[in-house]
């Protein structure tokens, strides 16, 4: 008979080590971030230098950081996380990423040309020459160094 009444706290303390299991993964994995995770084929450490390096101004370097971070609200976004009903672009049809919301959709055109300009002009190369991903990873070497503060 005493077994049985002890039943009920086993079954916590065993429902208590799963869940303090699962905590303790979650946080080994958390030490790497999220997208480095995602996207680990980027060179992060250049990535981070050019986001802290670049010559811009506060509120583009935090514009930055959300797009590097796969923060931008997107229909893709929201539709993961069943916030909508589509993830196709309201505007032209494709899937609405973040790659396709800042480079290839009609109404960031303008945005996108300018932005390429300036990449172009930051690594002091063609606007030809500098591909669509480094708006969201920019993976490149700024040149030169800016002065050191």
């Amino acid at each position: 008979m005493p077994l049985r009444t002890n039943e009920p706290l086993r079954k916590l303390r065993s429902l208590i080590y799963v869940v303090l299991r699962a905590i303790r993964s979650n946080i080994e994995r958390s030490d790497v971030m999220r997208v480095v995770r995602k996207y680990s084929d980027a060179n992060w450490k250049h990535l981070w230098t050019n986001l802290h390096t670049a010559w811009i101004s506060n509120a583009q370097r935090s514009t930055w950081y959300v797009v590097i971070h796969n923060l931008t609200p997107t229909n893709d976004r929201s539709a993961a996380i069943n916030l909508t009903e589509t993830n196709r672009c309201l505007t032209c049809g494709p899937v609405d990423s973040t790659q396709h919301r800042l480079t290839q959709c009609e109404v960031s055109q303008l945005i996108w040309n300018w932005t390429l300009s300036r990449i172009a002009a930051i690594t002091r190369t063609n606007t030809l020459y500098v591909p669509a991903t480094w708006i969201l990873r920019p993976d490149f070497h700024i040149w030169p160094l800016p002065p050191a503060s």
